[in-house]
């Protein structure tokens, strides 16, 4: 194999994660090298060139060209198959085109990639606020009957909301003697999404939950999702609003065995994003999804709790509020 040959790369996959402020752009060769990427937000010029073959034009080819660009060097020291590109600032609704050139060993490659695009979409990241009167809130909500039916805990309109705890909880806790219930616990978070232009339309959006802590004791593997909620108003919780919620999840389901002491994200599958509206405030529940949304009801013998529980807004530690990641393009992109 001849030295040029051994500074040859080849880009065989490019994986793409957005900041709050711009790209991670991932890319990975087949042979250890130090790369740049190049990028430009100026559209190539195309040049149309005769392709020759021993000294005979056989054809033509459109070769491009960037008019002005940018270099960014990978993150990682040293030659390797992963590179990463820290592109920020980006701004939102900026395409820009890109290839990548590099170093093998130190020495300049011949090799380039080829000229990719990507377009940066509009990004918010929105807190829900703690309550107390503000625009927004977050704030569990339980229904408390000690000894009480599935009925009487499912099903019964009001609750008692919790508007200034540090934790939202979603639970289901059992009574003694069998059968019997003693609370279920729901919890509602709120968002201002009035910045989001109303001809904006919504591609991706997430929910954030720090997870504090779980309980299982009778083995009964609950589930937690995000659901549709409808509260009275946007300033208050009120008991009411413990029957605000829908039953279908709006998002990926997590599973007591997968939910993280860490943060958890909840993704809003496409039905779920239509539940979103641009230009509005945005109102979710955090359910139990495998006995509370369905109304099935759970066999225990005695006392028992299902529980999740993780920060609000009001959590001591701003590190850990929960928070609501929204992607959205204007027409036409």
């Amino acid at each position: 194999m001849s030295t040029d040959q051994l500074l040859h790369f080849v880009v065989r996959n490019i994986t793409y994660n957005l900041t709050l402020t711009g790209y991670l752009v991932t890319c990975y060769t087949n042979n250890p090298s130090h790369l740049w990427l190049r990028w430009t937000s100026t559209i190539p010029q195309k040049h149309i060139n005769t392709k020759m073959v021993r000294g005979a034009p056989v054809g033509t080819y459109i070769d491009q060209c960037f008019v002005v660009f940018t270099d960014v060097e990978q993150n990682e020291p040293g030659d390797t198959f992963t590179h990463t590109f820290t592109l920020e600032p980006w701004p939102s609704c900026q395409r820009r085109w890109f290839y990548f050139w590099g170093t093998v060993g130190g020495a300049p490659s011949p090799s380039a990639s080829a000229i990719f695009t990507l377009h940066r979409p509009f990004y918010l990241k929105a807190y829900s606020d703690p309550g107390t009167g503000l625009a927004t809130l977050d704030s569990s909500i339980t229904r408390f009957n000690m000894g009480g039916t599935w009925e009487s805990i499912h099903d019964f309109p009001d609750g008692t909301p919790y508007p200034a705890a540090t934790s939202l909880y979603v639970q289901i806790m059992s009574y003694t003697p069998a059968e019997k219930y003693w609370a279920i616990s729901r919890s509602l978070l709120t968002f201002d999404l009035t910045s989001i232009p109303t001809n904006h339309k919504i591609f991706y959006a997430a929910l954030h939950f720090k997870g504090l802590g779980r309980n299982d004791t009778h083995a009964q593997r609950p589930q937690i999702a995000v659901f549709e909620a409808n509260p009275a108003s946007f300033n208050d919780c009120i008991a009411n609003d413990y029957s605000c919620f829908g039953s279908t999840p709006l998002t990926n389901v997590i599973d007591y065995l997968d939910f993280q002491l860490d943060w958890n994200v909840f993704t809003f599958t496409q039905p779920g994003l239509a539940f979103i509206k641009p230009a509005s405030k945005l109102a979710i529940g955090l359910r139990e999804a495998k006995f509370d949304a369905p109304s099935i009801q759970p066999t225990w013998h005695h006392v028992e709790v299902m529980r999740f529980f993780g920060a609000s807004r009001d959590h001591w530690d701003s590190n850990n509020w929960p928070y609501l990641i929204v992607q959205h393009n204007p027409p036409g992109v």
